[in-house]
């Protein structure tokens, strides 16, 4: 019986063993990337979770902090004494992380959970700017006050501060913005009237009107403790929100007309975008999610008729969806092998088809129920002939709420049309 040797997989290799779906489905050359720069993308979180005050460990910020100041106050002998030794050390130690095997590296679920915490450290280190809601018309003050305050921070920066002043307390600001002694600092000036009185007079934007007054006292309650049943509730009401898309397809039968009846070897009367065949909407049945603690719902009434077949056809009037089409609407006329599409009938077009849309969202359980009509199937798991629909739904809710983050952002998604 020949013998085997087992070999351990390298550093920058992904495990199957506890791979998710996801991985079968993700081209190997997205996966040689992403494990490739995995080591840099944790470089880049643990560096913004520092700047944003979001680690579990609440000292590395206070280090940070003073290795600054220590940095500022000797830059002269720094330089002139060990910058060699320091650069040695830290090309060392970019080097040995890099190299070295990662436990972290387990499955792609884990470069994406991540991707998907550097992004909302991301959004919360430029929450300051973002949330002011800034337009041209404040830009343009804005460049107008600093142009005015010109000649007061030459005079200040010359007699008053040194280019070293500048450096430690410019950096200390950025460093410390998001802890929160910083955050109720600013909190506790912002309710004085001369303090909001000197900042639009040094700014020219009225900053009672952005949502970063609101934000600026709590900008990181999600990041950096548990959240309460009430926040888990209203962090849920930002649901998943997942448009179904189904094509009706017809054909053209001498001396009977236009029927659901298709050609054994050709697509179903009902597909979706990718000619998988589905359910009609009268039947179709939403994926079930039982055990996940989330449920489906629909957002609209009814399915609704893309007038526009996906921005192939151009409408008469405003309205681009209705629930009440007639006979004729919405279809693209194409040949006997569903080519050469137009919008308008002829004798050689023998096949048609048009787009029905609704949109469902994935909400907690228990989630009051907004006033819509539901449609008269149950909210189960919808499966065709050949399960392709049933899978794919499934597997979208999985990747969802694993990798993007279902309980903290609202994320539309949009299957787009094949080009046949």
């Amino acid at each position: 019986m020949p013998t085997n040797a087992a070999f351990a997989p390298g550093p920058g290799t992904l495990s199957q063993s506890n791979s998710s779906p996801l991985l079968k489905t993700t081209p190997p050359v997205v996966i040689s990337v992403m494990s490739q720069i995995y080591p840099f993308i944790c470089v880049a979180d643990t560096t913004l979770g520092l700047l944003t005050w979001s680690l579990d460990d609440p000292w590395k910020p206070f280090l940070l902090v003073a290795v600054w100041i220590l940095t500022v106050q000797y830059f002269e002998f720094i330089i002139l004494y060990i910058a060699h030794i320091v650069v040695a050390i830290l090309l060392s130690v970019v080097v040995y992380n890099y190299q070295k095997p990662s436990n972290d590296l387990e499955s792609l679920n884990a470069v994406i959970a991540k991707l998907s915490q550097l992004s909302s450290r991301v959004r919360l280190f430029a929450l300051p700017v973002t949330s002011l809601e800034l337009t041209k018309k404040d830009l343009t003050r804005m460049l107008f006050a600093a142009g005015f305050m010109t000649p007061l921070y030459i005079v200040v920066a010359r007699y008053f501060l040194s280019v070293r002043s500048i450096c430690l307390y410019g950096g200390l600001f950025v460093l410390t913005y998001h802890s929160a002694p910083a955050r109720a600092t600013r909190e506790i000036l912002w309710r004085f009237k001369p303090v909001r009185a000197l900042v639009f007079g040094m700014t020219s934007i009225n900053f009672s009107k952005s949502s970063l007054r609101k934000q600026m006292a709590r900008p990181q309650t999600a990041l950096s403790r548990p959240s309460s049943p009430a926040s888990s509730h209203k962090a849920n009401s930002q649901s998943v929100r997942f448009t179904y898309v189904l094509y009706e397809n017809q054909r053209r039968w001498l001396g009977i007309g236009w029927t659901s009846n298709m050609l054994a070897y050709e697509r179903a009367a009902w597909t979706d975008e990718f000619l998988n065949e589905s359910l009609a909407p009268d039947t179709f049945m939403l994926p079930d999610t039982e055990g996940t603690g989330m449920e489906w719902r629909w957002v609209d009434k009814a399915w609704k008729l893309d007038l526009t077949n996906d921005g192939l056809l151009v409408t008469r009037t405003k309205a681009t969806y209705t629930a009440d089409p007639d006979e004729d609407d919405g279809f693209v006329y194409y040949d006997n092998v569903w080519k050469r599409g137009s919008a308008e009938p002829s004798f050689s077009k023998y096949t048609r088809r048009r787009r029905w849309v609704r949109t469902a969202e994935l909400v907690a359980l228990g989630e009051p129920q907004d006033d819509v009509k539901q449609s008269p199937q149950k909210e189960t798991k919808f499966a065709d002939n050949n399960g392709a629909n049933g899978a794919a739904s499934q597997h979208v809710i999985d990747d969802i709420e694993k990798s993007t983050g279902v309980k903290s952002s609202q994320v539309e998604i949009r299957q787009r049309q094949v080009d046949e």
